[in-house]
């Protein structure tokens, strides 16, 4: 019985084998390069999708604020109109009591504070009537004083009424840029 010449040729299948062993494993090699820079890209992808998850999520939440300054300011412009209002007519209110003040002086005519002290019949008389001429000045001055204050008090909430609505337009306007992003 004789052995053929398998071996030689069974030695190169082996060695042809091996080559393709190794070519195959060059070839996993770079597939697992390639697998590894996919999950990698797959990893960034996935980071700037979150990311920009992330940055969607504050922007709304910016919308959401500026939403709610923007109802607040409404809200605080009906309290000062409300406050303008009442200001508007405790004005009108001091003016009219002013207005009657005068014309009551005009209609009694000129009387000189003078006048009124020289009319004293005896010291007690004069104090009296110096009492009398003190607490009406003090009475014109105070409706005058509380005229000018009224006014002042108007002028003043009728600019913080104007500010408050300046506040709230350029709230609405950063609201729609930011509705743009």
């Amino acid at each position: 019985y004789s052995v053929p010449e398998a071996s030689a040729v069974t030695q190169d299948e082996i060695d042809d084998l091996k080559e393709d062993a190794s070519a195959l494993a060059n070839q996993k090699k770079d597939l697992q390069a390639q697998l590894k820079d996919v999950r990698a890209d797959k990893n960034a992808a996935q980071q700037q999708k979150d990311l920009i998850e992330r940055q969607i999520n504050v922007i709304q939440e910016e919308i959401d604020n500026m939403t709610a300054q923007i109802e607040k300011y409404g809200q605080l412009i009906q309290e000062k109109e409300v406050e303008l209002a009442q200001a508007e007519a405790d004005e009108a209110e001091q003016y009219d009591l002013f207005c009657r003040r005068v014309r009551y002086m005009e209609e009694e005519g000129e009387v000189s504070y003078w006048s009124v002290l020289f009319s004293s019949a005896d010291f007690s008389d004069l104090l009296d009537n110096f009492m009398m001429v003190e607490e009406i000045m003090e009475y014109d001055n105070a409706v005058m004083d509380q005229l000018a204050a009224t006014r002042k008090e108007l002028q003043d909430q009728q600019a913080v009424l104007e500010a408050t609505r300046a506040d709230q337009q350029a709230e609405k306007e950063d609201l729609e840029a930011r509705k743009a992003d």
